[in-house]
């Protein structure tokens, strides 16, 4: 009878084991799913000639009105699996604290699109580019079509309604 109790807590410990092998290498998955870029390179990643609109949403771990609106973009993308639609993320946060704050933030908010943390420490060098009138202010989201020249910001708070008006 010990010997049975044994073998299930040994079968039990390995299934365990698996599970917990399996949950952290899909977390490390995830977090792998982030690009530190500069602002050039990021550019290139939605400026192009095809015809997908490429909805960029500008976040920051410590914004409370960004991560709150993370599950909409997501839920977005998922929608728009099938369409030449591509939302892109792109963190502000500081590059030395993204295993600390972003990593858990994407695990959390379950992103499966590319994230990129923009690694620019002068805003002013970038912000124009966007667009002249942004104060930089996020949350923000760029949707931008280069075949149908069309590029609107929206700096504020958004939903899944709301990101579906704003198609081109």
């Amino acid at each position: 009878m010990i010997f049975i109790g044994s073998t299930r807590c040994v079968k039990q410990f390995l299934l365990f084991s698996i599970f917990l092998s399996i949950l952290f290498s899909s977390s490390e998955l995830l977090a792998q799913n982030i690009e530190v870029v500069r602002f050039k390179d990021l550019e290139k990643k939605f400026t192009n000639s095809s015809d997908t609109t490429y909805i960029v949403n500008f976040f920051a771990s410590w914004c409370a009105p960004c991560v709150q609106e993370l599950p909409a973009f997501v839920s977005f993308a998922d929608a728009h699996q099938k369409d030449a639609i591509k939302v892109i993320f792109v963190s502000l946060d500081l590059k030395k604290d993204y295993k600390k704050t972003l990593s858990p933030l994407i695990i959390k908010t379950n992103i499966r699109q590319i994230v990129f943390l923009l690694n620019e420490p002068v805003a002013d060098t970038w912000i124009n580019q966007i667009d002249k009138n942004w104060s930089g202010s996020i949350p923000a989201t760029l949707f931008i079509n280069s075949k149908r020249q069309y590029q609107r910001l929206i700096a504020e708070s958004l939903n899944f309604e709301t990101l579906n008006k704003l198609l081109p």
